[in-house]
């Protein structure tokens, strides 16, 4: 029988390594209304690493003028920071 790896697929699975999917495709979800998070971090990663630039888009997107497409397409290029920097953010913020 061979002797297989656990693999780690959570950061907190991990503490004080934030590059665990070096060369993958990662998904962070966050809480957007309240529900299960205290502050919004959906505004607050964008507000940290997409600059002022994104309210414009998201008032847009808001009042019907552009649909969700659309609106993430153009917020998408506006990012800067590094992903482990983001996560970082994330993993620092959220409360």
């Amino acid at each position: 029988m061979r002797d297989e790896k656990k693999s780690t697929r959570f950061a907190s699975e991990n503490p004080g390594h934030v590059d665990l999917f070096r060369g993958e495709r990662i998904l962070i979800i966050c809480d957007f209304d309240g529900t299960a998070c205290s502050v919004d971090m959906g505004s607050k990663i964008l507000d940290r690493f997409a600059g002022k630039g994104w309210r414009d888009i998201d008032r847009a997107y808001s009042t019907d003028e552009i649909g969700s497409r659309m609106a993430y397409l153009k917020v998408a290029p506006l990012f800067r920071g590094t992903r482990g920097q983001m996560v970082e953010y994330v993993h620092s913020n959220a409360v």
